[in-house]
């Protein structure tokens, strides 16, 4: 019994120096029996309704706040956090934290500040006991190996769960203007189908003028004039809207009446 206990002693004295000597080379130490850092834990993660997959490629605009929902096992016990860090698998750097309720389910606002990879983990801490002897691993010690790979202790029994992805910034489209041009008053040329097509305006004629006329009601005394273009040049000049006409993409036919069109 006495041979068992100063046993015992010397073992926790030979592990408190392993780590200590350890810690000055920032490895990562694991206690008998050792397992593998490697993720067990199926997670999913969506960014404004957008699903990340891993090695997924995603454009997206910056610096716009949305939705981030984390979807994970209910199973998990103890704290479990969900986090997004920019950069690789230990060399990266941590951009959102967040502690998790449990349920399995979790959102969150967020917003990509910068283009570049990223990834997502879900981890849960617990506090391992081996050999009677308990190592807890903190969520600081978890942080500072996913980001720099560098930690003095990982207790590596937690679940844990990665997606990494890239975010590039989506390109908005210039081919196309968003402007509506309204000619205003006046601005539309007017026909008539006739045995040919006669333009009432800009006028030739007196004739032109008269099958213009409104009636007491405001309404045109002929419905089957319309409209094609817009007045771009007058008495020979091109002075009307001289630099906005070259940008209108299409002229689009309307055909209203021309108490509309006035």
């Amino acid at each position: 019994m006495k041979i068992f206990k100063n046993t015992t002693i010397i073992f926790v004295l030979a592990v408190f120096i392993f780590q200590f000597f350890s810690s000055q080379a920032n490895a990562i130490i694991l206690l008998p029996p050792a397992i593998d850092i490697t993720p067990n834990l199926n997670i999913d993660f969506s960014f404004d309704g957008i699903d990340i997959q891993e090695s997924g490629i995603y454009p997206l605009t910056i610096n716009e706040i949305k939705p981030s929902i984390y979807t994970y096992s209910q199973n998990i016990q103890g704290d479990v956090y969900a986090e997004i860090y920019q950069g690789v698998l230990n060399n990266a750097q941590l951009v959102s934290s967040i502690k998790t309720d449990n349920s399995g389910t979790t959102t969150a606002p967020h917003s990509f500040t910068q283009t570049g990879d990223y990834f997502v983990v879900v981890y849960q801490i617990s506090n391992q006991c081996q050999l009677l002897i308990c190592f807890p691993t903190t969520q600081q010690e978890i942080q500072d190996w996913l980001a720099n790979g560098k930690a003095w202790y990982i207790d590596t029994s937690y679940d844990w769960g990665i997606i990494n992805f890239t975010i590039t910034e989506q390109q908005i489209p210039t081919c196309c203007s968003n402007v509506v041009f309204l000619p205003g008053l006046q601005g539309s040329r007017l026909y008539k189908q006739q045995m040919f097509e006669n333009k009432l305006w800009e006028p030739n004629t007196n004739s032109d003028i008269e099958k213009l006329y409104l009636t007491d009601q405001g309404e045109s005394i002929d419905s089957s004039i319309y409209t094609e273009d817009i007045v771009d040049e007058a008495l020979g000049f091109n002075t009307i809207f001289p630099a906005a006409l070259p940008r209108v993409p299409c002229r689009k036919v309307w055909k209203p009446s021309v108490s509309k069109i006035e």
